[in-house]
């Protein structure tokens, strides 16, 4: 019977050592999670910055648009003037054509930029929601242990 009692108590203490590591598992997992979502969080902000710089860009192209386009107005003023000069005001013409093409070019680069960081964000955030679920999870799991 003492036998048997002995056994019991060293079956309990090996499995409360086991519990006792699980625990200790779990909480540097936790530990873990916790400083790779803040870590996550810190990329997220540095991706809202960049997003919002690019914002910034696209009101100066659209500054600098607008500026070519009223360069275009001119230039026509000046074409009516300069008619007898054709030859020169055709080629200022083709110019200003590649300017603006460049301006247009620069313009969808940006948008496509754009486009991509916004998908990353997107990533960012379904990522950082996945951590917060295995962290609920785990917390979940912790104050089962936690009686």
């Amino acid at each position: 019977m003492a036998d048997e009692v002995r056994k019991l108590a060293e079956q309990s203490k090996s499995a409360s050592q086991k519990i006792t590591s699980l625990i200790v598992d779990i909480q540097t997992e936790t530990t873990n999670t916790i400083q790779k979502t803040e870590s996550n969080l810190k990329a997220f902000e540095t991706q809202v910055t960049i997003i919002e710089n690019s914002g910034t860009s696209i009101q100066e192209i659209v500054q600098r648009v607008e500026q070519t386009e009223k360069s275009v107005r001119d230039v026509n003023d000046v074409l009516d003037i300069l008619n007898k000069n054709a030859g020169q005001v055709l080629s200022s013409i083709h110019d200003i054509s590649g300017i603006i093409q460049q301006t247009a070019a620069g313009a969808e680069q940006v948008a496509a930029s754009s486009e991509e960081q916004s998908a990353t964000v997107e990533q960012i955030t379904a990522s950082i929601q996945d951590l917060a679920l295995l962290s609920s999870k785990l917390q979940q799991e912790i104050n089962r242990f936690t009686v």
